[in-house]
């Protein structure tokens, strides 16, 4: 009894997880689809569905050919989760725009489809053909660079073995291979086939007649008799060959842009989450931009960066990101860009506007995608001027008043002494004037020991020189060994102990102190924010130029003035 008690607790435990369903949905296995050819519809259901799909809504407009279903679980930290899959594999009855209506599972109910049915191609010459190809185009008429989707076609009523189709060789364009495989059925003359269906995107390179030449298939024909002997017949197809015209580029395309012909553009900007809203002059931020196109490759889309430049900034845009995606309508290529903008000055400042040119290969037409310029606000770099110590600030005030009283209660002693005791008058004189002297060392000893604490204090104060030989000769290491972003810290470390009379906190407050040291900060910046590569940073010019700043300051002092009241 207590193990079924266990059990039913159990039971109970995971019912509302086994229960729980986020929804059905449905899906094809292709949009488009030739009359005669099946396609596959599934339905998925995560979690558990009330009842089987009814399939019923589908008899209008298909013939349901098989159907299929499979279950999943699995259990990820501690979370059991099931879902189940129907495969159905369905006939169109008729061409044209057929709807899947939406198909109930009891309480849950899968979102509505399309699939567009085409008139069935009349192939001549394959009356009696168990096995033949077909060669088709997305269009007869192109542009250069424009993508164009081929697709190769194997029907076969029988059963091959070591079946091999030869890839497209065409000269003066670029083709790949998009996806895998596909397999469904389809009929032809009244008998059925089983097609393998494979696509290519293909891009031609130039202008005028294009021509695709035959694909080839081998294969060995698989019988009852062949089975036994293992001498099937041998079977070497070709398609044929296709003829696309590609047009130039026309005439109306603004010769300053790069030639992007597409079905569709798109461009974003992606907000860094861990960048800060308070700039300030010196202190880079980055902008990252993304274009994404349908029908190119990767390879095709412009440089973002390329032609944004601007006064207010330095910009040091890093190596691009690319990558090529297949969607419904072939290709869909994506290009990232990261740039590190520093601002040059402080203020309100514009981010420039991205703009990409692209051609519409539906409407035949120019379009452009747009990132609008924003404004930033960029706060100047606080530099907080060291007030040199006074005079008064660094030498204590020696309380003269305390010594005269201090005398003349001595001297009302050694009078009051004198009379008690009756001495000499020299007696009494030689007295006074010791303890005269006595009270002059003390007071010299005061003053003196004041002086040198003051001094010693003012030592404290001025400090910088120490530390900044401490920096230079670790500046000069990091330097020596390539540390581009230990050198940038010990540069601004450096210079706010050289330059003693302002804090340096920016890069930004260093521009414009020497030519060499411009240049220099320039190229560190450059291997901190701008594109990777395999050479290392070379600090040899950094630190020259710190160097050269260093004898120029010693060769060309400061005369200061005193303003006499």
């Amino acid at each position: 009894m207590k193990i079924v008690r266990l059990f039913l607790m159990f039971i109970w435990l995971i019912s509302p997880i086994l229960a729980l369903a986020d929804g059905a949905t449905a899906s094809l296995d292709r949009s488009v689809t030739t009359l005669g050819e099946s396609v596959s519809l599934h339905i998925r259901v995560e979690g558990s569905a009330d009842q089987d799909p009814d399939l019923s809504v589908l008899k209008q407009d298909f013939d349901v050919l098989s159907q299929s279903e499979s279950s999943n679980y699995s259990l990820i930290n501690g979370s059991l989760s099931r879902s189940k899959t129907w495969s159905v594999m369905l006939m169109p009855k008729r061409q044209g725009i057929l709807q899947i209506p939406s198909i109930s599972l009891g309480n849950m109910h899968t979102q509505p489809l399309q699939l567009q049915v085409t008139a069935q191609q009349q192939s001549s010459g394959i009356q009696g053909k168990n096995v033949y190809l077909e060669l088709s185009s997305s269009s007869q008429h192109a542009y250069v660079q424009s993508q164009i989707i081929l697709t190769v076609k194997l029907f076969r009523a029988i059963d091959l073995a070591q079946a091999q189709l030869t890839e497209p060789d065409i000269s003066h364009a670029v083709i790949k291979r998009i996806g895998d495989d596909k397999n469904y059925e389809t009929v032809r003359n009244q008998r059925r086939f089983i097609v393998t269906e494979r696509r290519y995107a293909l891009f031609p390179e130039k202008s005028g007649m294009l021509h695709i030449p035959a694909v080839q298939f081998t294969g060995q024909e698989v019988s009852q008799m062949s089975m036994f002997n293992h001498a099937g017949r041998v079977l070497r197809l070709a398609s044929k060959g296709l003829d696309i015209k590609v047009d130039p580029i026309p005439s109306s395309w603004p010769t300053t842009q790069p030639w992007l012909p597409a079905e569709e553009v798109s461009i974003r900007e992606i907000p860094v989450d861990h960048q800060s809203d308070s700039l300030k002059v010196g202190e880079p931020f980055t902008r990252t931009i993304e274009i994404r196109a349908t029908g190119l490759t990767a390879e095709q889309l412009p440089q973002i960066f390329q032609h944004t430049s601007s006064a207010n900034f330095k910009q040091y845009p890093d190596k691009p990101q690319l990558s090529n995606k297949i969607g419904k309508h072939g290709l869909v290529a994506m290009r990232r860009e990261k740039v590190a903008m520093i601002p040059s000055k402080s203020g309100n400042l514009v981010v420039p506007a991205i703009t990409v040119f692209w051609w519409n290969t539906k409407t035949n037409s120019i379009q452009k995608a747009v990132i609008l310029e924003h404004m930033i606000d960029v706060k100047a770099s606080t530099k907080l001027n060291a007030q040199p110590a006074t005079p008064s600030a660094i030498l204590p005030k020696v309380k003269q008043e305390s010594v005269t009283p201090m005398v003349q209660k001595q001297m009302s002693n050694l009078s009051a002494q004198s009379e008690k005791i009756d001495i000499d008058l020299w007696q009494g004189g030689t007295l006074f004037f010791a303890i005269v002297w006595l009270l002059t060392v003390a007071i010299w000893w005061y003053v003196s020991s004041a002086k040198k604490k003051g001094l010693q204090e003012d030592k404290g104060v001025s400090e910088k020189p120490i530390h900044e030989k401490k920096y230079r000769k670790q500046l000069e290491h990091a330097c020596q060994s390539g540390q581009a972003k230990e050198a940038m810290r010990l540069l601004l470390q450096w210079a706010d102990c050289f330059f003693q009379d302002e804090k340096i906190t920016s890069i930004a407050q260093l521009q414009g102190r020497s030519p060499a040291l411009d240049s220099a900060i320039l190229a560190l910046e450059v291997s901190l924010y701008g594109q990777k590569s395999e050479q290392t940073w070379d600090g040899e010019g950094l630190f020259q130029a710190i160097s050269n700043l260093q004898i120029s300051e010693k060769e060309s002092p400061v005369l200061g003035l005193k303003l006499l009241s």
